[in-house]
């Protein structure tokens, strides 16, 4: 009997190198299901692979080294958390914020939902007042 929870922890740590470290943005096609929700998401966001990759274009505008690196994972049959450590140069428009060259590091945490081997939900808080202290953003 196959174990999902294994499964879906190691789809999380290979997802998370090559979408956000490799910036393979056909990634989420294979992980993430059409129709797969966001939260929080926003207008600009859709459902799906799209979705995520609306997501990183807005972090790599900003960041383009942006770099991911899962610092806790934990999973059960059905769901993956993790704590992440997130780390860019600040060298574009970000939240208002012009480019200021300065590094920042943040944290986030981050929980997904599979259904049948794809991801259908995504909810993630990350530390943005921490980000935005840094890069002097209001």
């Amino acid at each position: 009997m196959p174990d999902g929870r294994a499964e879906n922890i190691q789809a999380i740590e290979r997802f998370t190198d090559e979408f956000w470290n490799q910036k393979k943005l056909d990634a989420p096609n294979a992980l993430y299901a059409a129709n797969a929700t966001m939260t929080p998401g926003g207008p600009d966001f859709p459902a799906g692979p799209d979705g995520m990759r609306a997501v990183a274009q807005f972090m790599f505008t900003g960041f383009p080294d942006y770099h991911v690196e899962i610092d806790k994972i934990v999973g059960n049959d059905d769901q993956v958390a993790l704590r992440t450590i997130h780390t860019g140069t600040h060298q574009g428009e970000f939240m208002g914020a012009p480019a200021s060259g300065k590094q920042a590091t943040w944290t986030g945490m981050t929980v997904v939902r599979f259904e049948n081997g794809k991801v259908v939900e995504t909810f993630w808080q990350a530390d943005m007042l921490g980000l935005m202290q840094q890069i002097g953003g209001q």
